[in-house]
């Protein structure tokens, strides 16, 4: 019988974006997979969301330098698999 629980995945992406800062990103050891955390229905299907919780990294110039910032991002999405989806691990 089964129980539609909700479970927690780990999951590495490739990041699906152009270089916004060409070299800076190698140079800081920004690399081209995203790590995340998703929480959602055991269930795939078209009307189910999960929610996306991971650290994104950005270059802060304010100080005339350019320092690496971390900013905590938690996004709802569908639960359907992505084309940058490398690794989905589900934790029980």
């Amino acid at each position: 019988m089964p129980s539609n629980k909700d479970w927690l995945y780990v999951i590495l992406y490739v990041r699906g974006r152009k270089s916004k800062m060409p070299g800076l990103e190698d140079m800081l050891s920004l690399d081209t997979y995203i790590w995340a955390f998703i929480h959602g229905p055991e269930a795939e299907a078209d009307d189910k969301s999960g929610c996306r919780f991971h650290v994104r990294d950005r270059l802060d110039f304010s100080s005339g330098s350019p320092v690496a910032v971390w900013e905590f991002e938690e996004r709802d999405i569908p639960r359907q698999p992505t084309a940058r989806l490398l690794v989905r691990i589900m934790i029980r």
